[in-house]
């Protein structure tokens, strides 16, 4: 094998290396199947990538700008979030009124409308008017008087028909306070102070009796004022009270007589609930 300057390369066999035109042609000139030339189809190949690159870059700017666009979007979302702490002003400001509904026990004053309860005042009268005429309700007699002497005490004998004492004894010509108490628990009783003798007695008693039944009243059972024989007269005591009497004693001493005028409580001849009252 020899290399010439000539640019013709031979090998060992003898043929020779040339481009002829009639052998098939070179690769840029489309050999010898008489095809395209390949210079034309790198340049198509080209050319197309380039398009290609183009309809890329454009679809990715339209993404692109779509995506700026809906990036658009979330902003607005984080604005009205924080417009949501205002909000949360408004709430303090609600809750500021709420204590102004606090007021409205002020309209719970309102019922002071209870003042309509001093309405049982009227149920006060109705006691007052349930009283018949005829029934005391104070002291009467001679001997009463008003304001206040010595403190004599006695009381009916628990359940008993009886008084706790027998014997009263005074100064004649004093003035006295004598308290009376009811100690039952179911009866009523009083004390009437007599001057006379048993006969007289009987006489007060049978008086209170029969204004009883003209009044048809339990607290009627009282001699009438100007009975004879009575020198000071208790209202009927109710069971667990107590009243009081004020009264001047006889000047004439003796042995006088107090008795309890509710029905069946004195006995006629001087029995059941009597007691001697002597003035020295």
């Amino acid at each position: 094998m020899s290399w010439r300057g000539s640019g013709n390369f031979r090998g060992s066999g003898g043929s020779d290396w040339r481009g002829k035109g009639n052998s098939g042609g070179s690769a840029l000139n489309g050999g010898s199947a008489g095809g395209p030339p390949l210079i034309y189809l790198i340049a198509g190949a080209i050319g197309v990538g380039i398009i290609a690159l183009i309809v890329v870059i454009a679809v990715g700017m339209s993404s692109g700008g779509s995506t700026t666009a809906v990036v658009a979007d979330p902003t607005p979302i984080p604005v009205e979030a924080t417009a949501a702490p205002a909000p949360t002003g408004d709430p303090a400001a609600a809750v500021t009124e709420v204590p102004a509904a606090t007021e409205v026990p002020a309209a719970t004053t309102a019922p002071t409308a209870p003042v309509a309860t001093t309405a049982p005042t009227a149920t006060t009268a109705p006691t007052t008017a349930a009283v018949p005429a005829g029934i005391p309700t104070e002291p009467y007699g001679p001997a009463v008087t008003t304001g206040s002497g010595t403190v004599i005490e006695i009381g009916s004998k628990g359940e008993e028909l009886f008084f706790d004492k027998d014997t009263l004894e005074v100064n004649g010509g004093d003035t006295y306070t004598l308290s009376f108490t009811n100690n039952s628990t179911a009866v009523q009783h009083n004390w009437v102070l007599v001057e006379g003798d048993a006969a007289v007695v009987d006489e007060v008693a049978a008086a209170a009796i029969m204004n009883q039944l003209k009044l048809r009243n339990p607290l009627g059972s009282v001699p009438p004022a100007g009975t004879a024989g009575v020198l000071a007269a208790m209202p009927i005591i109710n069971p667990g009270e107590t009243g009081e009497i004020t009264f001047v004693a006889p000047t004439k001493p003796g042995t006088y007589y107090f008795i309890c005028t509710f029905p069946a409580h004195y006995l006629n001849g001087l029995q059941g609930m009597v007691g001697e009252l002597v003035v020295k």
